[in-house]
């Protein structure tokens, strides 16, 4: 897409990744996103679920498993971050439970937002010691 690959760190999967054209190349270490941008990010998420809604949605669901972004904060493998973002499990969630305000706030009832969770999956090296 020509935009920079972002995460919660600045942290690469350890293993080779697969071009379109099949070759193996070696991953792009991600921009860790700055407390700025993450705002900026949650700011989208709720944008992106406002517009949902004005085109007839009845309900938004949340992707944060699988390696995407909001399990990439979650997860301790991925987030190495030393602000209020990182560390401890709370801290974690808060990227979480920020885009999920945006969204319940788009929304105006929290029972038309759902979230898809993978609690410790494995895929793209996401995982928590402390889920172990």
């Amino acid at each position: 897409t020509g935009q920079p690959i972002v995460s919660s760190s600045a942290v690469a999967v350890d293993y080779p990744m697969t071009a379109r054209n099949g070759a193996k190349v070696d991953p792009e270490v991600p921009h860790a996103l700055t407390v700025e941008e993450v705002a900026q990010v949650v700011a989208n998420f709720g944008a992106a679920a406002t517009s949902a809604f004005d085109v007839g949605f009845d309900l938004v669901e949340i992707h944060a498993a699988n390696g995407y972004l909001v399990d990439q904060f979650a997860q301790a493998n991925a987030n190495q971050r030393d602000d209020h973002y990182g560390g401890s499990i709370e801290n974690r969630l808060r990227f979480m439970n920020e885009v999920i305000d945006a969204c319940v706030a788009a929304a105006g009832a929290p029972n038309k937002v759902g979230i898809r969770l993978s609690p410790n999956g494995v895929f793209g090296n996401m995982g928590s010691a402390e889920c172990n």
